[in-house]
């Protein structure tokens, strides 16, 4: 009889932990078909295309303050007035920030790296050249 007992007792927790583990899984598996959902809105949001296809600048060699004019050719699908546009550099001044930017040397010779950025608020392109 305790045998018995004891064995129902066990067969019922296991029932309980098998109910745990497949609220569980169940838990995940709804969790995971949200968020792909989620991604699926936001695929929707940016079903755009925005590619930097390369970045031009006039003059590679530079001398000491001398301007460089810089284009970035860009294919987006979308309207370009959605477009914000950034330049970067580690030396030297952008000026004209947007897809045409005028560069400044700055007053030490060296190689410098300048990165432009480009978003149309939800999803982003970036790339970079040395000078």
């Amino acid at each position: 009889m305790m045998i018995l007992h004891l064995r129902a007792l066990t067969q019922s927790v296991c029932l309980k932990g098998l109910k745990w583990m497949l609220c569980l899984l169940m838990s995940i598996a709804i969790g995971l078909s949200i968020g792909c959902s989620a991604d699926i809105d936001i695929k929707e949001l940016s079903d755009k295309n925005l590619v930097i296809r390369v970045i031009n600048i006039d003059k590679q060699d530079l001398d000491v303050k001398q301007t460089a004019r810089l284009t970035a050719e860009l294919e987006y699908s979308g309207n370009d007035e959605e477009l914000q546009y950034n330049w970067d550099v580690d030396e030297g001044k952008i000026y004209n920030n947007g897809q045409y930017a005028t560069y400044v040397a700055p007053e030490k010779a060296g190689i410098y790296v300048i990165e432009f950025e480009v978003s149309n608020g939800v999803i982003m392109a970036a790339d970079a050249i040395s000078v």
